[in-house]
């Protein structure tokens, strides 16, 4: 499985690393590591399941692990704070959820969304108001700066995406898409 461990590509008249204008399309990545890359999850895979059988879940991990890091490399990506970008998109489409809603959208544990929260509280992108219904529990509402970021956010992702499955063809996109939807709603 390629690696995408370098940065991303930039592109839309971004300076390079080396201070060159690269509005060119993305140019395809070389796989961190190479051998050595491929070599550790075959001996990862081999480990986790001696008996030979594909170890999935490693190569959606790992994917997952570099899909992230692409963003966290990149000056480009770099506004991009992935683990809290569910609560205020979720947030935005559903305005006055309490942290337990919004813990269930997620799939994650309430301490989990409360430290999600607590992270876009401190950035101004979602504020907490007491529940007019029930006094006791807050609910939850975007901010104009949260508007903001989603919309810079909803710009970036698509480029990233583009530029992360550079080697797949459409058709493999969305088979990927399909199997991995899949295996998230059966």
């Amino acid at each position: 499985m390629p690696s995408r461990a370098s940065s991303p590509a930039h592109t839309g008249g971004q300076p390079s690393q080396d201070g060159g204008d690269t509005t060119a399309a993305p140019r395809r990545r070389k796989p961190r590591g190479g051998a050595l890359h491929e070599d550790r999850l075959a001996l990862l895979e081999r480990t986790l399941c001696p008996t030979g059988e594909t170890v999935l879940g490693l190569y959606i991990y790992t994917a997952g692990v570099e899909l992230l890091q692409g963003l966290s490399r990149s000056r480009v990506y770099r506004a991009i704070i992935p683990y809290l970008i569910g609560a205020p998109t979720i947030v935005c489409v559903r305005p006055g959820l309490s942290q337990t809603e919004l813990a269930r959208y997620l799939g994650v544990e309430r301490a989990t969304v409360g430290k999600q929260v607590a992270g876009c509280l401190r950035r101004g992108w979602i504020r907490r108001e007491v529940s007019a219904h029930d006094r006791r529990r807050f609910s939850l509402y975007i901010t104009p700066k949260g508007e903001r970021m989603l919309r810079e956010v909803a710009q970036i992702i698509p480029q990233h995406e583009r530029e992360y499955t550079a080697m797949l063809t459409a058709e493999e996109r969305e088979t990927l898409k399909r199997l991995l939807r899949k295996l998230v709603m059966e």
